[in-house]
């Protein structure tokens, strides 16, 4: 991979696609989060920042091959630095977007983490999921801003040094730029495995069928998108600093494949981040029916015990009411919220696990799960019942309307 060949009109296209593409879905997950009443958090804001400092990439590269630096083969004349115009351009943008992307992938691996609070973390602070997500937030924090130094003072206040000169007068003043691109890229993709496989452990546990396991794995695995790109970028990466300093290869060419993967890595992650939250957008109604109904057995879980010790203790009278009340909410003309007939949500119901099954914490995480992954307030209307046995009730279930 480290003899291809960019050509500028490759370069610019990517610049000019990213910017407007990865926008629209930031835009688009906040007024998701907005139309379905969800509170805008840490994990949705810190997509914001990520997006402009894309944006800002994406100009540098733009600018970069349209001055005759990238996607171009490197001059074979050079000045007596032993470097050229177009190499100067092409290293300038290169160590401008390095320290953009640090940052960038920096707000997106928080954004995950953030993402996943607002599902697992369900108030209790001695959790394995609390101190296992506070420490991975706290390592990408001085991920991010350790290499973002790192690059910055590479070569200590000389920053002439990285760009202006050649080569050789690069290794005499910077560290080793081979092992530090190396170390970052290697990093990346690791800190990117833990925090897209985070998830799965916690869902596994939760008293939910497999098939339904399996489904919201999926809808977390969305993000792995990011994963994939930073196992590209960091084989190449690998592939080109094992070359960089042999002489044998277009370090200009070479460059600017660095930076092309770069942009694609960070456009990609942040377009990754937002999937999950965009599924109800993005993808068929099957997954979102799914989300619906681990809210739905969620509520039934938490309602069922008082909903049996009463109709134990119920008069003939009251049956009697119960079954007249029953009668007036299944009426054929009733439907539910989010459009679906009552006997769709009978039917997501019948598959749900035995009620009882889930303790009080892994019911706040389901729930949460509905929440998250984009149910908000369409599917279900919640009431609490001031019982901290039964927080939430679901009130467009006929059972519940009556408990409630």
């Amino acid at each position: 991979m480290a003899s291809l060949t960019y050509s500028p009109a490759l370069v610019i296209s990517a610049g000019a696609i990213f910017p407007p593409v990865t926008g629209l879905f930031v835009a688009l997950r906040l007024y998701t989060r907005r139309t379905q009443g969800i509170k805008i958090g840490p994990d949705d804001w810190l997509l914001v920042p990520a997006w402009l400092l894309i944006v800002g990439m994406c100009a540098a590269i733009i600018a970069g091959a349209a001055l005759g630096g990238l996607g171009t083969l490197t001059p074979k004349v050079v000045d007596s630095l032993g470097s050229s115009y177009a190499k100067r351009i092409t290293r300038e943008v290169l160590w401008a977007t390095e320290l953009m992307q640090i940052l960038s992938l920096g707000c997106v691996k928080l954004s995950f983490l953030f993402f996943y609070r607002r599902i697992f973390n369900t108030g209790h602070g001695k959790t394995i999921f609390n101190y296992f997500n506070l420490t991975m937030i706290a390592i990408i924090i001085m991920w991010t801003l350790g290499f973002f130094f790192g690059y910055l003072f590479e070569c200590g206040t000389n920053f002439w040094a990285y760009y202006g000169g050649s080569q050789a007068y690069e290794v005499a003043n910077c560290v080793k730029t081979t092992i530090l691109n190396n170390a970052f890229a290697i990093s990346d993709m690791l800190t990117d495995l833990i925090i897209i496989v985070t998830p799965i452990p916690f869902v596994v546990k939760l008293q939910m069928t497999a098939g339904r396991k399996l489904a919201v794995i999926g809808v977390f695995l969305l993000g792995g998108l990011t994963l994939a790109m930073s196992i590209m970028r960091m084989v190449i990466y690998i592939e080109s600093n094992a070359v960089l300093f042999g002489g044998h290869v277009d370090v200009d060419m070479l460059t600017t494949g660095s930076i092309y993967w770069s942009t694609l890595e960070s456009g990609i992650g942040l377009i990754a981040a937002c999937l999950p939250v965009l599924y109800r957008v993005l993808v068929t109604s099957g997954i979102e029916s799914m989300i619906n109904s681990v809210r739905s057995a969620v509520s039934l879980r938490t309602m069922s015990p008082r909903s049996s010790e009463n109709k134990s203790k119920a008069s003939p009278a009251g049956s009697k009411f119960s079954k007249n009340s029953k009668a007036m909410k299944t009426s054929p003309k009733k439907k539910s919220l989010d459009g679906d007939s009552q006997a769709s949500d009978v039917d997501m119901i019948s598959t749900m696990p035995e009620p009882g099954a889930a303790t009080h914490r892994e019911e706040h995480e389901m729930s949460n799960i509905g929440q998250a992954l984009g149910s908000g307030n369409h599917g279900h209307v919640w009431a609490t019942t001031g019982s901290p046995a039964q927080p939430y009730v679901d009130v467009t279930n006929e059972k519940s309307a009556q408990q409630v």
